[in-house]
């Protein structure tokens, strides 16, 4: 199997491109595509400082929320510059976590050991959006109108959460304070589940880098306080219940649902949202897994000193006392031994690197280890590369045998370049090779995590066992390169072998693209497409939504609970009743009874058998809406539930001309057993441009009714 599949390469070709520019202008450490999952992180703290300073300023109450959210924003010191910098780190947070899922969608890096961090990653992200869709409705504004009328109908379309729930985000009319409670404490509550998300997310990973470096840290707050002094968002108005939702600031990266909501076709776009989350959190078990020769261990060699667990990066290595796995201590002096869990172990051989005794192998089940034959590479440059690089080259990614290659040396491909250790080299330079050329992934973007830094430490003599051991004479030569510069390997590696100039013994670098001014270019130009996208998903009017002033709205948006779909006779057994009241007369005396209580025992009796033979379905909705005698809609609601036996959701909207209209409204259960009860409703109604009027049920007295659209007011004591 192919290291990398051509449908992942070609869409992450597009990010070696960019690193290639960034690493060339910002150097690797300060190319931000490598820290796509620490900057949230970042965000995360500053979203939280953010938070809690206009949390101090917040009031849940129905009718002051807006007020206090405007305060803040224009009257208290920085309030304008908090919440938009809160804004913008909600969605920037979005934006680089939903970049960080494409970059590891597309280098293949959810299977075995990262399922875990895969899956609990789209957790998160669904997380995210639900942290997002509460910050919105808590001001109470326009915008949030919008999101709480789509909320209500998602809610109410998914027939899982009651009548409660989504009639209470349905209109501000009919918004109470324990909703708001609601919302703030899930607001609140999420940013602490992220830690614990964070954690599991993080769980098989070694030194996880929850942090970008300082100067990148700090350059990319400057960036994000820039854009939001550049981009101050305004307050939008407040809340009106009686007029049409608008959204006036679209912010793409939480409220993209709402042109789904638009549509006529609005089920299918969520249904293709719905199939394709469940196909990417399915992607570790869909997709053929790799291959994994996991590491194994020599006990007789084993000196127990710890590096190998040390530098593993996925914790799948862990020192134990010797004698707790083979029984007996005295065989070596050696305390401790390393044991290794192969769930957790990706086949790197970076443990192959740690240890100078050979101690460590990586063989396949029922196959004996099988040395290179170092002495083919006599009197030639050795080129070792680990897979991710082979395949940037055009490489079959298996290692093996030695093979030829450019400019008449010898290559070898490894796992990871991180396998290369003391014990390896002394093993070439023994063979009679003239040196080593190593081609590594950059700093930051190895496959393995850590492996090109483990080696590039070795050989600066800054990590145990560097390469002080090797002969100083013997050339360890290593160049980082993504998967864009072949060619520019390539000529590095001819110069290298035809040189007759004095090479340096030890050299670790990255390979820099020839035109500086190219390399700008690109960056430049990558980086303000980044800021583009980001400026239309969350500054720019793309996308807005406004209410048109030709037009206004009657919504009828209520539960119903109609009645069972009447019981056919031939449904039931002609003595089943009849058996039924046997049953009861053997456990109570019906001639001892009241009248009234043998009735109620008959009536039971005839219950328990319909219950027993006919449908627990019950009756379908048609609903009729005629404006000025004409019909404008007529629709079917089926009610919830597998057999339909639950409560049934009607949300309509009919749009019309402002003016005053004569609105009648029929509501018929459909019954093929008998014509169904029938509910009617008449009015005279004066509709204003951009209006709403919104009719209602009331079970009680089973009717109609226009509802007052007003926002909940003050009572005496000065509550809502």
């Amino acid at each position: 199997m192919k290291f990398r599949r051509p449908i992942f390469q070609s869409f992450l070709s597009l990010f070696h491109r960019a690193d290639s520019a960034f690493n060339h202008v910002f150097t690797e450490k300060g190319n931000f595509l490598y820290y796509l999952g620490a900057l949230p992180v970042i965000l995360l703290f500053v979203l939280l400082i953010t938070g809690l300073f206009m949390f101090i300023y917040y009031n849940m109450s129905v009718h002051q929320s807006y007020e206090s959210v405007k305060y803040m924003t224009e009257s208290a010191l920085l309030g304008r510059f908090i919440r938009n910098l809160h804004r913008y780190a909600a969605d920037a947070m979005m934006f680089f976590v939903l970049l960080h899922m494409a970059r590891m969608l597309f280098e293949e890096k959810f299977q075995n050991h990262r399922t875990l961090a895969w899956v609990s990653g789209l957790i998160i992200l669904g997380f995210m959006l639900v942290q997002g869709l509460t910050g919105y409705i808590l001001p109470l504004d326009a915008n949030a109108r919008f999101v709480m009328e789509k909320t209500s109908e998602l809610l109410a379309g998914l027939k899982v959460f009651g009548d409660t729930l989504p009639r209470s985000f349905s209109s501000p009319a009919l918004l109470g304070k324990w909703i708001m409670w609601v919302v703030l404490i899930v607001h609140l509550f999420i940013p602490l589940l992220f830690i614990l998300l964070l954690f599991v997310h993080l769980l098989r990973v070694s030194r996880a880098k929850l942090f970008p470096p300082r100067k990148l840290t700090l350059a990319f707050l400057g960036v994000l306080i820039l854009y939001t002094l550049v981009f101050p968002i305004n307050m939008v108005g407040k809340a009106e219940a009686e007029k049409m939702p608008e959204l006036l600031q679209p912010d793409w990266f939480y409220l993209f649902f709402a042109a789904i909501f638009e549509t006529r076709y609005a089920w299918i776009a969520w249904s293709t949202m719905a199939a394709g989350f469940l196909l990417l959190m399915a992607m570790p078990w869909l997709v053929k897994k790799r291959e994994i020769v996991t590491a194994g261990v020599i006990a007789e060699k084993c000196t127990g000193c710890g590096l190998c667990a040390i530098d593993c990066p996925y914790q799948a290595m862990h020192m134990v006392e010797r004698a707790s796995l083979i029984g007996n201590a005295n065989q070596t002096h050696h305390k401790y031994l390393v044991s290794i869990d192969t769930d957790l172990c990706s086949g790197c051989g970076i443990c192959a690197g740690s240890c100078t005794y050979d101690a460590i192998t990586h063989v396949k089940p029922g196959a004996t280890q099988a040395e290179p034959d170092w002495s083919e590479a006599k009197d030639k440059w050795v080129t070792l590369v680990c897979q991710g690089r082979a395949h940037s080259l055009g490489l079959s990614a298996e290692g093996g045998a030695l093979r030829a290659y450019e400019a008449g040396t010898v290559l070898a491909i490894t796992p990871c370049t991180g396998k290369l250790g003391v014990s390896e080299t002394e093993k070439i330079r023994a063979g009679g090779a003239k040196g080593l050329i190593v081609g590594a992934c950059p700093e930051g973007d190895c496959w393995y995590r850590e492996g090109n830094r483990w080696l590039m430490d070795r050989i600066e003599l800054k990590r145990k066992p560097n390469f002080r051991r090797v002969a100083a004479e013997f050339p360890i030569l290593g160049f980082r390169f993504n998967g864009q510069q072949k060619h520019s390997f390539v000529s590095e590696l001819q110069q290298i072998v035809r040189s007759q100039n004095t090479l340096p013994n030890r050299l670790f670098s990255l390979l820099k693209p020839s035109n500086w001014a190219r390399s700008f270019s690109v960056g430049t130009f990558v980086f303000a497409l980044a800021v583009w996208v980001f400026y239309l998903g969350s500054s720019g009017r793309f996308g807005a939504i406004e209410a048109s002033k030709s037009t206004a709205l009657l919504r009828l948006d209520f539960f119903y609970q109609s009645e069972k779909e009447t019981c056919s006779p031939e449904q039931i057994p002609a003595d089943a009743r009849e058996q039924a009241i046997k049953r009861m007369a053997g456990l109570v005396k019906l001639e001892n009874l009241t009248p009234e209580a043998r009735e109620r025992i008959l009536q039971q009796a005839a219950d328990s058998v319909a219950s027993k033979y006919c449908s627990r379905a019950r009756r379908d909705l048609d609903i009729i809406v005629r404006i000025d005698g004409q019909e404008q809609s007529r629709r079917t609601f089926r009610p919830a539930g597998f057999q339909r036996d639950g409560i049934t959701y009607v949300m309509m909207k009919v749009h019309t001309v402002p003016g005053p209209h004569e609105v009648q409204v029929v509501v018929h259960e459909r019954d093929t057993g008998s014509t169904g009860k029938e509910i009617s409703f008449a009015e005279r109604m004066e509709f204003s441009p951009a209006e709403v009027k919104l009719l209602d049920y009331e079970p009680n007295q089973a009717k109609l009714f226009r509802r007052t659209l007003q926002m909940p007011q003050k009572n005496e004591t000065g509550k809502d």
